[in-house]
């Protein structure tokens, strides 16, 4: 969010087929308005704010193709998967470093990635 305040291009890769977020569809009491309702504010919305979004089912090699080619012009990736996941879908560190070798990788998990949670819900 704040890279893209700055100016950053940011792009956020949403899963194609996710569940919705609940947060998506949340609006405060104080914006229940007519006119807040018409100009669709969620917090969701205010989170995402300057970026630019696109939905990829990256288990397809389709998916993976356009991703890989946002990485070759990208300067940072953040990842929000269980460890395990990365790997298996190709957007791991390793994977990404050979298509570009200056990126920054941020991989943040719920999880600990090395203690017995990172075996949970891989």
């Amino acid at each position: 969010m704040v890279l893209a305040d700055l100016g950053a291009e940011v792009i956020k890769i949403q899963e194609a087929h996710r569940r919705r977020n609940p947060l998506e569809t949340l609006v405060p009491k104080s914006e229940l308005t007519t006119e807040g309702l018409k100009q669709g504010y969620t917090p969701h919305r205010a989170i995402d704010r300057n970026k630019k979004g696109i939905a990829l089912d990256l288990k397809t090699e389709e998916a993976r193709t356009i991703f890989y080619r946002l990485v070759e012009k990208s300067d940072v990736v953040v990842v929000e998967y269980r460890p395990k996941v990365s790997p298996r879908l190709g957007v791991d560190y390793e994977t990404l470093k050979k298509i570009n070798r200056r990126l920054i990788y941020c991989a943040i998990t719920a999880t600990d990635r090395t203690g017995l949670m990172r075996l949970s819900g891989s």
